[in-house]
């Protein structure tokens, strides 16, 4: 059995004693999301770093097997989702995420308008954040677009982002888009008024049966036939004018399974080896020097005979004060001696660092970004975008997921908000999904952005090779594309360079 399964297996009792959930949850499930679920609250622990192994080890203590002490003393998860976070979408709304539109979109202004709306409500600048820490640390995120009911009950008179717990994400299907075709969550709930009854609030969106279903029960099981009536039983397309379940899913790296993958999952067998390490250098530091005194004497033997060393009782090595002074009094003849441990402080320490280095170099290179963060040594934008490319690579596919279910996110929004009669997303203003209106993306941004001066040069740069180009013969419009400029600065620099011939 491996590290990983050995763990997985423990994990359900990891947090138990903390109560970070009522009771029912733990009842909740797809028997095939179960492992899933166990797997979150790992890396959630790993997140957190405190008293993984310590817990691990008492469950197994209670299951009559043994377990090495080991501590989360060289635990990287919370650096490795730090670095996503800081880097994925930073910033300020709405320059954090840059709204871009097809040039023949009429109206990518009011939609642009509507959007930010929409992440005002869901106050998206904190949220965003979030929303990035659930992906990087448990591989998935989702976000769900509901709407909060007016003053009249009835019309909602704002929609927005919800972020779910992925632990509560019971089971998903998706269509071959990866749209969301089923979404069923199981969420446990305890009202302050009453914290002695915690029950379980179970959503399903079912596409395929134009289902919205809706049950509080105080004890569930995975059949919906067992959960009874439900509270709420609605059709999507007659109660909420949905066509689409109002959920998208944010994958950390798609393979192809139907849940993401966390970015410290192929390492994660490192990982523990490497606490082991760091635990089995950190136990001979304190275990060598207990006891860290001995009383020492010339032994030997006496007229043939053994002299065994004093036997030391309670009371027989006494300290005494002298002028304020302490001192301790021994057998006559005896010493005392203090033992030391005896350890390569320096080689032990190189191996746990080479051991990391490992990690970041092979497995986890987001780890080289956090570290030259913290160097306190001044790094142009270009250097690090040579030093960090593995790494830049691996956030660019993440983000690109990320903003990939956010645009989904925006238009579902726009959608629910034009059924509800939000003021500013009828139709006439906004168009609506099946023209293509709300179709929309993100400008493409550097993870590492390079400062001003850095900038000025390459731009410089790229400028007198465009010169080189026409130089020898090329046109201006060929030597810009040989640059990488867009279509819109060649047409630009065309029109100006004829005008100038005129």
């Amino acid at each position: 059995m491996s590290v990983i399964d050995q763990i997985v297996r423990a994990a359900d009792g990891l947090f138990r004693a903390g109560g970070s959930a009522p009771q029912p949850y733990r009842q909740v499930g797809n028997p095939n999301t179960a492992t899933q679920r166990d797997t979150y609250t790992l890396l959630r622990a790993l997140y957190y770093a405190n008293d993984l192994y310590g817990e691990l080890a008492r469950t197994w203590r209670n299951d009559g097997e043994s377990w090495a002490s080991i501590k989360e003393l060289r635990t990287v998860q919370a650096a490795l989702v730090e670095a996503y976070v800081a880097l994925t979408m930073p910033g300020n709304l709405p320059d954090a995420l840059p709204l871009e539109f097809d040039e023949g979109n009429t109206r990518s202004e009011a939609v642009a308008e509507r959007i930010q709306q929409v992440w005002s409500w869901s106050n998206w600048a904190q949220r965003k954040q979030l929303f990035i820490r659930q992906q990087a640390m448990l591989g998935n995120a989702f976000i769900y677009v509901a709407s909060r009911p007016g003053p009249d009950g009835e019309r909602a008179d704002r929609v927005y982002f919800h972020l779910p717990e992925p632990e509560h994400v019971t089971d998903i299907d998706t269509d071959e888009r990866g749209f969301l075709t089923y979404y069923r969550s199981d969420v446990p709930v305890i009202e302050r008024d009453d914290p002695d009854n915690p029950y379980v609030v179970t959503e399903e969106w079912w596409k395929g049966k134009d289902l919205y279903r809706r049950w509080e029960t105080p004890n569930v099981q995975y059949d919906a036939k067992r959960l009874g009536t439900p509270a709420l039983d609605q059709t999507m397309t007659g109660d909420y004018g949905l066509d689409f379940v109002p959920v998208v899913h944010a994958k950390h790296r798609d393979t192809g399974d139907t849940y993401g993958m966390a970015p410290i999952i192929p390492a994660l067998e490192k990982q523990h080896e490497l606490n082991r390490k760091a635990t089995a250098f950190s136990q001979q530091l304190y275990r060598h020097g207990k006891p860290d005194m001995v009383l020492q004497g010339a032994g030997g033997q006496t007229a043939n005979a053994y002299q065994p060393p004093p036997t030391i009782r309670e009371g027989s090595v006494q300290s005494v004060d002298v002028a304020g002074e302490m001192f301790w009094t021994v057998p006559p003849g005896y010493t005392i001696g203090h033992l030391i441990a005896n350890v390569n402080y320096t080689a032990h320490m190189a191996g746990i660092e080479q051991d990391i280095a490992h990690l970041a170099t092979s497995d986890l290179p987001e780890l080289n970004w956090y570290r030259l963060s913290q160097s306190g040594g001044d790094v142009s934008g270009r250097a690090l975008q040579t030093l960090l490319k593995p790494a830049i690579a691996k956030i660019e596919e993440a983000r690109g997921n990320a903003e990939t279910a956010l645009a989904r996110a925006d238009a579902m929004a726009l959608t629910i908000g034009q059924w509800a009669g939000l003021k500013g997303f009828d139709a006439a203003t906004i168009g609506t999904y099946e023209d293509g209106s709300y179709d929309h993306q993100f400008t493409a941004r550097s993870v590492i952005p390079m400062g001003e001066n850095e900038q000025g040069e390459i731009d410089l740069a790229r400028v007198n090779r465009v010169v080189a180009w026409t130089n020898a013969g090329l046109g201006i419009d060929a030597a810009m594309e040989l640059e990488g400029y867009t279509d819109a600065e060649i047409e630009a620099a065309t029109a100006i360079v004829s005008g100038v011939e005129r």
